[in-house]
């Protein structure tokens, strides 16, 4: 009696990620956790302890015989709730980043969909903090002076500001157009 022979189908191969993908996701993780996490950090750090900061130089002041310099006033009231929330924001954004960067190695499709929620919020939120630095924060900096004519200190201002924020953008632009690449866009989608 012979016996047919019967061919078993080996299982499909992994994928393995593509050097893009696999830079964008270490790059997430760098970024986000080293970047965004420090500086989130750092931002709403600041502002907690700005309050005792804030105490000791108004009676610095006091016992001087002087008023509370700009400077000072600049870490009370709505730029304190600002840089709190800025904080805030961007712990957020470093943490998502971090974790879309482990979707984006692992290609699960969860990665790639956080990772271009992130860099779409990301986008957004550099173009708020412009804005408010612009009509808010700038406004402040220019009464502070720091040796030159207010006007001159508002444009010196603008110009970083504006230099800043198209340095903060060039990471997320970046990720949105690897990401949405035929061949990386491919590796994320299902096996038949």
């Amino acid at each position: 009696m012979t016996t047919p022979y019967v061919f078993d189908v080996p299982p499909p191969l992994p994928r393995k990620a593509s050097g893009i993908v696999v830079a964008l996701g270490i790059f997430n993780i760098v970024y986000g956790s080293l970047f965004r996490l420090c500086c989130g950090l750092g931002a709403f750090l600041a502002s907690l302890s700005a309050s005792a900061f804030t105490d000791f130089l108004e009676s610095l002041a006091r016992m001087q015989g002087r008023e509370m310099p700009p400077l000072e006033m600049m870490l009370s009231g709505p730029v304190r709730s600002y840089s709190m929330i800025k904080g805030f924001v961007l712990l957020i954004l470093g943490v998502s980043l971090c974790f879309g960067g482990v979707g984006l190695l692992r290609l699960k499709a969860w990665g790639r969909n956080l990772s271009i929620g992130v860099a779409v919020a990301e986008i957004a939120w550099v173009l708020i903090d412009f804005g408010i630095s612009i009509f808010f924060l700038y406004p402040l900096l220019a009464k502070m002076g720091g040796g030159f004519p207010q006007a001159s200190q508002m444009v010196l201002n603008v110009v970083f500001g504006t230099l800043s924020a198209l340095v903060k953008l060039a990471y997320p632009v970046a990720l949105l157009i690897c990401l949405n690449i035929e061949s990386v866009r491919r590796q994320f989608e299902p096996l038949p």
